[in-house]
């Protein structure tokens, strides 16, 4: 499936929208919600799992990731306070101006990044507004 604009839109809208009902105001909010996934409550199936993953130099990041089953991760947010910066993944059908692409799915889904030398969750819900403008 290919991720079109409205879509890609509409995914950055439920993630925000999640950060909100969750109150994931800080990065220590993640932490009790740790290995849980959460329902996508407009689109059934989809969800959001929270996880600490392996990063850079032996450290960890809290990883966020938009999972649609059998369709893939169209957003992923790294943070890794280790190292003070925070990684923003997405794929859909083109490349965003200050994104670096790395890879194209099998749908033919662009993959790509921006890396935020930040780690601040306010700063990070700046940066998804900016990209469902």
């Amino acid at each position: 499936m290919i991720i079109t604009e409205p879509y890609f839109k509409k995914i950055i809208r439920n993630f925000l929208t999640f950060l909100e009902k969750e109150n994931i105001s800080y990065v220590a909010d993640l932490e009790q919600r740790l290995d849980k996934k959460f329902s996508i409550d407009k689109n059934p199936g989809e969800y959001i799992a929270i996880e600490m993953r392996p990063s850079n130099f032996d450290t960890k990041a809290y990883t966020i990731s938009y999972i649609i089953p059998n369709k893939g991760i169209p957003i992923e947010i790294k943070i890794n306070k280790a190292l003070g910066y925070s990684q923003i993944i997405i794929k859909r059908d083109r490349v965003l101006p200050s994104y670096s692409l790395f890879h194209i799915d099998i749908f033919g889904n662009m993959a790509q990044n921006k890396e935020l030398k930040i780690t601040k969750i306010s700063e990070i819900k700046e940066e998804l507004k900016r990209l469902k403008r």
